[in-house]
């Protein structure tokens, strides 16, 4: 048998040792996901025993519908000539998503009532730009697209109303 530190072996040695450190990196920079076992510690509950736990829970709902977008995106395969459309599309979605952060700070009835009329108002204007930019995506798209959609794009519509002073950011 030849020595350990042969160069074939060092190489190997190395290969395996940086394999560590990159998955050590990737276990703490994602919390430890992966070797976790017994308890959840947000619910207490058994990890893995609740199928719809897990990292996508954690995101905000403004990031879980970017990710939406983004996977519809990919599933769509646009061509060229779609891309414009498919970017309005986009941009109502977003512009919903970036209005609904929008603070509600009166703290009169008066003020409060008033501030949450002017929040529907942008967001019923906000899906109606929405709607229209959906409309011009669907006509540029081939019947397989549309199909596709029918089942990616409905996770990427923000909520209508998310309610007083909820900030979709976290």
């Amino acid at each position: 048998m030849g020595s350990f530190a042969a160069p074939g072996r060092r190489k190997v040695l190395l290969a395996l040792l940086c394999a560590c450190l990159a998955c050590g990196e990737a276990d703490a920079q994602f919390g430890g996901m992966g070797r976790r076992r017994g308890t959840d510690d947000q619910s207490g509950r058994q990890a893995g025993s609740d199928p719809t736990t897990s990292e996508i829970t954690r995101l905000s709902q403004s990031d879980r519908t970017r990710l939406a977008l983004t996977k519809a995106r990919i599933a769509l395969g646009l061509t060229r000539d779609q891309e414009a459309q498919w970017q309005a599309y986009q941009d109502a979605v977003i512009a919903l998503l970036d209005a609904q952060s929008a603070a509600i700070g009166s703290q009169t009835l008066s003020g409060r009532l008033d501030e949450q009329t002017g929040l529907l108002k942008s967001r019923l204007a906000g899906f109606e730009r929405l709607r229209d930019a959906a409309g011009k995506l669907y006509s540029v798209l081939t019947d397989e697209q549309r199909a596709m959609a029918d089942k990616t794009l409905p996770a990427a519509v923000p909520a209508a109303y998310p309610g007083p002073n909820v900030s979709p950011r976290g």
